[in-house]
């Protein structure tokens, strides 16, 4: 995505943990770990979502920073 697609606004991103724990042969709880965020100012911002799963439970943490300082 450029600086110019970037926008203010709501993103969503999905991870597939149903997949990702059938891949391991593991039956999971959850199909999807959804992360749903608002972008508060247009531009190139750097977004480090990170995820910890287990079968029955995730959680989520994110780092923003601006990438031009």
């Amino acid at each position: 995505m450029t600086e110019e697609q970037f926008t203010a606004g709501v993103y969503r991103v999905e991870f597939d943990t149903k997949a990702y724990w059938k891949s391991k042969g593991t039956t999971a709880f959850h199909e999807v770990a959804d992360v749903v965020f608002e972008a508060h100012t247009e531009g190139h911002r750097h977004y480090t979502l990170a995820l910890l799963l287990s079968p029955y439970s995730f959680t989520t943490t994110a780092l923003t920073i601006n990438a031009h300082q």
